[in-house]
């Protein structure tokens, strides 16, 4: 479990602009601030922004959260094949919760929402730090 910063509007400040200069962490840390309404008004939508650039930048973490949130619609428009494309991606790097959602999910999505998210896992490239 994650603990809040002891000063979470200087963390915010702080993880802002690394975030903004492409640091995947400061990306990941400020969306876990953004779903925990700490330092900032709690935003779902915010969170799953962050949550998506730090998984284009190859955080597996990142990647099953987005991918958890695309399958909710937690944030983002519920969309089960990039739901599918980020648990690919995070399960490939052996991110344990992600590798159980994507079970479940094998055992309920229709074939076309397997094969589109698995297609956009194999194609997808991870975006180069700034």
């Amino acid at each position: 479990m994650r603990r809040k910063p002891a000063n979470a509007a200087e963390a915010r400040r702080l993880y802002l602009q690394a975030a903004q200069l492409g640091n995947v962490a400061a990306q990941y840390n400020l969306a876990y601030l953004y779903e925990q309404g700490s330092g900032v008004d709690q935003s779902e939508s915010e969170a799953s922004k962050w949550y998506q650039l730090a998984a284009k930048g190859g955080d597996p973490l990142a990647q099953f959260d987005i991918g958890q949130r695309y399958h909710l619609g937690l944030g983002v428009t519920a969309n089960q094949a990039e739901a599918v494309k980020w648990l690919t991606l995070a399960a490939a790097q052996g991110q344990a919760d992600s590798i159980k959602l994507l079970a479940k999910l094998k055992s309920i999505l229709s074939a076309a929402d397997l094969a589109t998210g698995a297609q956009s896992a194999q194609t997808f490239t991870t975006r180069p730090p700034k």
